[in-house]
């Protein structure tokens, strides 16, 4: 009887225990905009913590050409209901790869440890595959510029773009381009990835700021005066600094306040008074135009008459030279 009496004790206790449990919605990360991937159980929420969900591609996007990559995302944060997931990695169906690797066709591979822009450390394992089979030179060579474009591009990118290449194939036709010269390859793929490294996110928590209202408080500090019995006050608030000085009054005990502002004023205008006298002697010293200089009598140079006179001469002697000469010759 004893017996029966603890058996039935721990099935009341088993039933309790999954009475207790409830159903959390897991969701996929930013990068996929949260989207609701699946369900799952637990009771206390510490427990579904570090869980690992895996989807096809074609779930989230909707694509069925990729029902070949696997993603895999990791909980990582839980709010009321909904467990809220990381990317920690992906890969690929193994009947995939055997149908990229046949017989007679040579296959690359590599492993890439690679950091992105916001200082995530990836492992990267490119595969790339050539129709026929290519000499070992030619693949190490593949090999090598493979490891150069990975580097060069993932340095510029963040992880969500990261894993948005691997899913367009926008990284893969970078690495065929670059490996063409050696050999035109037929196929290559991002096989596998894995995040080493995640940043460490630091909260640092803001002190409460005071209250800046008007009106709520007023500190005054009496300055020290420089012209009779000046005294100026200063408030926080805006606007209502003020200062008031004791000017003499000419009729009886009067006494007359002036501002800030009317105080400027008549410091300023001597000084603006000044600079129009300047600038109007300048402009009355440009505008005196200096003494005409008595300019110097042109000396006129006479030609000499003389040879003109002979030049004009042998002119009219030379065509009754010819006419002799011609008549000379008849």
């Amino acid at each position: 009887m004893a017996k029966k009496s603890t058996t039935r004790a721990a099935a009341k206790k088993m039933k309790d225990k999954w009475r207790a449990k409830q159903w959390y919605t897991i969701r996929a990360p930013e990068m996929f905009d949260n989207k609701e991937i699946s369900e799952t159980l637990g009771d206390d929420p510490n427990k579904i913590l570090g869980r690992i969900v895996e989807v096809t591609a074609q779930d989230l996007t909707g694509d069925y050409s990729k029902m070949h990559i696997k993603l895999q995302f990791k909980i990582d944060r839980i709010h009321t209901d909904s467990a809220y997931t990381s990317f920690i990695g992906h890969d690929m169906t193994s009947d995939y790869i055997r149908r990229l690797t046949k017989r007679r066709r040579s296959k690359t591979d590599g492993v890439f440890d690679v950091e992105t822009k916001d200082k995530y450390l990836v492992r990267l394992k490119p595969l790339a595959v050539a129709d026929k089979r290519i000499q070992g030179s030619q693949q190490s060579a593949i090999r090598k510029i493979m490891g150069e474009t990975i580097r060069t591009e993932v340095r510029r990118m963040t992880l969500a773009n990261l894993v948005r290449s691997i899913l367009s194939a926008e990284l893969n036709k970078k690495i065929v381009k670059a490996c063409k010269p050696i050999y035109p390859l037929k196929k290559i793929e991002i096989r596998k990835s894995e995040i080493l490294r995640a940043p460490e996110i630091k909260e640092t928590v803001k002190a409460p700021e005071k209250s800046k209202e008007v009106g709520t408080s007023i500190s005054r500090k009496k300055l020290p005066s420089l012209v009779g019995d000046e005294v100026s006050y200063e408030s926080k608030e805006v606007g209502t600094s003020i200062s008031r000085k004791k000017l003499p009054s000419l009729v009886g005990d009067e006494v007359s306040y002036e501002s800030k502002e009317e105080e400027n004023k008549k410091k300023t205008e001597p000084a603006k008074e000044e600079k129009a006298a300047g600038e109007k002697e300048k402009t009355a010293a440009k505008t005196e135009e200096p003494e005409e200089k008595k300019e110097a009598p042109k000396k006129v140079v006479k030609k000499p008459v003389k040879k003109i006179a002979v030049k004009k001469k042998k002119a009219e002697e030379k065509p009754e030279k010819e006419e002799a000469a011609e008549e000379k010759k008849e």
